[in-house]
């Protein structure tokens, strides 16, 4: 049988640095996914701030992680 998986792209302002306050609200916000036993993916763009808190709240949790950096060069702001 074919795990569900359930991704969540963490993303947002450079200065937000609140570790507990994304802990506090990613928690509540996967709360119903994993107990319906979903393996819980994070995606980063991996830029400072919302998004490396999102890695770090991924570690903590033992989720998997998924870091997509934004490709300037190729496609532009």
């Amino acid at each position: 049988m074919k795990p569900k998986i359930f991704k969540v792209v963490v993303a947002g302002g450079r200065s937000f640095q609140d570790l507990g306050q994304m802990t506090t609200s990613m928690d509540r916000l996967l709360k119903s996914k994993i107990a319906e036993g979903y393996d819980i993916t994070i995606i980063s763009g991996t830029a400072a701030g919302a998004d490396k808190l999102g890695e770090e709240y991924a570690k903590l949790r033992g989720f998997d992680l998924i870091q997509m950096p934004a490709q300037w060069d190729t496609y532009g702001k």
